[in-house]
C-alpha cells in the first residue's frame, strides 16, 4: 500500500487535511511493508489514528462511489459514524485445568477438554446509589474433562474492542418524575 499526501480517489481526498494521520499510516505502512518495523512498532503507530484513517477511507470509498446523494447523506450520518470493531464482542471464560488427585501425573490427553457456553444473555440492575450494573450470567458445562481433571473457573467476561448501547433498555423501575420509555415493562 503507498500513500502520499495528494492521494485521491476520483478526485475526493481521502485524509482530508489529517496529516497526523496520513503521516502515522504511510510510516507505518513503509516500515511493515519494507521489514524495517516490528509489528508492535507499526501498531504503536497506528494506534492513535486507525480509528480515524478507516472512517476517512469509509467517506472517500462512499464519495467516490456515485450512489444517489439520499443514500450518501444516510450512510454519512451520525447513525454510522463509529465504525465497527475489528474484533467482535467475544464472550470469555478464564481459568485452569487441575488435578483432582495431584500425586498422579497428568493425563496425555489435556487436548480433549470441550466445553459448551452459550452466548449469555445481559441482565441489567440497579444499585442502591441508582447507579446501574450489567452482568452477563453464564452457564458453562464440561462436556468433555479427561480423567482426574477438574475446571476452576476464576471469571466470565465480554472482550470488545468498541461498544455503544444502543436502543431502550428493559425498565423495571422508575424513580422520580422520570416517564418510562414506550413499551416497557414499567409503562
Amino acid at each position: 500500500m503507498i500513500l502520499h499526501s495528494s492521494t485521491t480517489l476520483d478526485n475526493c481526498s481521502i485524509f482530508a487535511g489529517d496529516d497526523a494521520a496520513l503521516d502515522a499510516m504511510r510510516a507505518a505502512s513503509d516500515g511493515f511493508e519494507h521489514g524495517y518495523m516490528a509489528v508492535h512498532e507499526v501498531l504503536g503507530l497506528t494506534d492513535q489514528v486507525l480509528e480515524r484513517s478507516m472512517s476517512s477511507v469509509r467517506r472517500a470509498l462512499i464519495l467516490a462511489a456515485g450512489v444517489a446523494s439520499e443514500i450518501e447523506r444516510v450512510l454519512l450520518s451520525d447513525d454510522y459514524a463509529e465504525p465497527r470493531g475489528l474484533v467482535p464482542a467475544l464472550h470469555v471464560v478464564t481459568g485452569q485445568l487441575i488435578l483432582k488427585d495431584p500425586t498422579q501425573p497428568p493425563p496425555p490427553n489435556l487436548a480433549s477438554v470441550e466445553f459448551d457456553y452459550p452466548r449469555p444473555a445481559p441482565k441489567a440492575t440497579e444499585t442502591p446509589e441508582g447507579q446501574v450494573n450489567i452482568d452477563f450470567p453464564a452457564t458453562l458445562t464440561a462436556l468433555q474433562l479427561p480423567t482426574n481433571v477438574a475446571v476452576q473457573i476464576t471469571g466470565t467476561g465480554l472482550r470488545a474492542a468498541h461498544m455503544t448501547p444502543t436502543g431502550q433498555p428493559r425498565v423495571d423501575s422508575i424513580r422520580g418524575n422520570a416517564s418510562p420509555p414506550r413499551g416497557s415493562a414499567a409503562e
